[in-house]
């Protein structure tokens, strides 16, 4: 996991990503595992049409968690201007996915910034969101 490397995103893009990750702490803290910046606009080959893809771990399998959570983008997105992309993967994809030796999760874990990871004790929302970002 890379640290420190989101310099290279606009204002609004470390904005999306910052309220992003801000909201699913407020409503999702105790499903959320990791949160991840992936694909070109972490590893910064990125191009004008790139969006923000962003890896979340959750802990439940419930599909209706997993699309609550990806709906949260659309108002964010256009708020931005900018277009979020949410992977949400659940536990029993995420040990199928790592058994199988993914591409994807190799690429996430190679490539990706780290967002959010789930801490031992709880922090305040003042710590979650950018501290990777600056």
């Amino acid at each position: 996991m890379r640290k420190n490397t989101l310099r290279h995103l606009t204002k609004n893009e470390r904005a999306a990503l910052d309220r992003f990750v801000a909201q699913l702490h407020d409503k999702y803290a105790d499903q959320i595992v990791r949160v991840v910046l992936f694909g070109s606009k972490a590893r910064g080959d990125f191009d004008a049409e790139s969006d923000l893809d962003v890896f979340v771990l959750v802990k439940s399998d419930d599909w209706r968690l997993q699309d609550r959570i990806a709906t949260l983008t659309s108002p964010i997105s256009l708020e931005y201007n900018t277009l979020l992309s949410p992977k949400v993967i659940g536990p029993s994809l995420y040990r199928r996915m790592r058994q199988s030796r993914s591409f994807f999760l190799q690429n996430v874990s190679k490539e990706g910034t780290s967002l959010w990871t789930r801490p031992l004790a709880k922090r305040s929302a003042k710590t979650l969101p950018t501290a990777a970002m600056n």
